[in-house]
């Protein structure tokens, strides 16, 4: 790997996101790690013959492995697509003979080829280094839907499964695919300026939030998410973001439990539910908006690669908070928004608390432990994958 810079006096130059920055008198260095186009081209010329043999020698798949070892340095992501290979090497080892790809393996192969690409252009700093998020979102699933939300940008989100995708997801399968699907819409949404995002997603899944690290799943028996871990790192490169979530219990994720359950309330009775438990809430701060056909489509797709297991049909259940409605009011006879009445006050106290903990934008602070983390730890944990920087600026053009 090498480290790119441009040194000049004076002038203007594009930085790492593309964008023209203007510099006097400095060294202006665009704080990159990058892929040397000789090693670019042989890495990739030697996936290529992987794709195209039939069978492979455990030299070459050891080789290969070393390899790619050192882009997932650079690339956090890339490291969930190794299984495989590190697989075949094994098989071949133990028979001391040819070993035949896999067609999972050669659709991590065919990612490679991506994950080579941007180390040959570039990969900044700030997608490696262990900074402070940018955006923070919730997501959350039940048997019958997902949803999502942000304070950041205000977006919320509600899909609701089809019975065929209600019995063929597991529900960890559907925390999973609710997060990348956010993690998509809040992308869409984000007001920040920032040219390398960090993301901080809340999941009450652990299993969820350690999958978007590490592949400890089975892909023969989840190909499914083998297939929403590729989207996610395609999604990632594509936005030069890098992750950091992290798990919350589930009772203090409230606001997007409503959205993955309350499929019988509109919108609009959603969002007045949400924020009639505090004076300071107002429906302003949230806008529900439809999932693209774009992820819609690529839902029904993943549904198409289940395994013949298909889980029982389960009873729809609204949310504990829809759960305490009692009926629909309105103050005035022409007022056409509709307030709820609750059967519990008692109880509303907690539920505010949880909605105002999921709709502010709290600032996360290192080092110090976050009231909704599940951990005593401070808060944000180190992820091993990331080194740490003390600051949290975003680096740029620098002297």
């Amino acid at each position: 790997m090498r480290g790119g810079s441009t040194p000049s006096t004076s002038g203007t130059t594009k930085d790492s996101s593309g964008r023209w920055s203007k510099y006097t008198g400095q060294q202006y260095r665009r704080r990159q790690i990058a892929l040397p186009p000789d090693k670019w081209k042989a890495w990739s010329d030697q996936i290529q013959s992987c794709l195209t043999d039939e069978a492979l020698p455990c030299k070459t798949i050891e080789t290969l492995i070393g390899r790619l070892n050192h882009v997932c340095f650079i690339i956090p992501d890339a490291r969930h697509f190794m299984n495989e290979l590190r697989a075949a090497g094994r098989a071949a080892q133990a028979s001391e003979s040819f070993v035949k790809l896999s067609d999972r393996a050669k659709a991590d192969l065919r990612l490679w080829l991506d994950f080579l690409s941007s180390a040959k252009q570039g990969i900044s700093l700030n997608r490696i280094v262990f900074r402070k998020p940018t955006l923070h979102s919730f997501s959350d699933a039940s048997e019958w839907g997902i949803g999502g939300f942000s304070p950041h940008t205000g977006v919320g989100w509600r899909y609701e499964f089809t019975e065929g995708q209600h019995k063929t997801f597991t529900l960890n399968c559907k925390e999973f695919i609710g997060l990348v699907v956010d993690s998509v819409i809040q992308s869409q949404y984000d007001p920040s300026p920032c040219p390398f995002p960090c993301y901080l997603h809340w999941s009450d899944s652990t299993s969820t939030v350690g999958w978007l690290r590490k592949s400890n799943f089975l892909p023969d028996e989840q190909p499914i998410h083998d297939e929403v871990a590729r989207f996610h790192a395609r999604h990632m490169m594509k936005m030069n973001a890098c992750n950091y979530s992290q798990h919350l219990p589930g009772s203090e994720n409230v606001v997007t439990d409503c959205f993955s359950r309350d499929f019988h309330l509109t919108d609009d009775q959603l969002i007045t539910m949400l924020t009639s438990l505090d004076a300071s809430l107002s429906p302003s701060m949230i806008k529900i908006v439809q999932v693209p056909d774009n992820l819609i489509c690529w839902i029904s797709k993943l549904e198409q690669l289940a395994p013949e297991r298909m889980e029982s049909l389960k009873a729809r259940s609204p949310s504990s908070l829809a759960a305490g409605i009692s009926g629909w009011s309105s103050s005035t006879e022409r007022d056409t928004m509709r307030t709820p009445s609750w059967k519990n006050s008692v109880r509303l106290n907690d539920y505010a608390s949880a909605v105002l903990s999921c709709m502010q934008k709290d600032e996360v602070t290192l080092g110090v432990v976050d009231r909704r983390s599940k951990s005593w730890q401070a808060l944000p944990e180190r992820p091993s994958i990331m080194w740490r920087r003390p600051s949290s600026a975003i680096i740029s053009g620098a002297q």
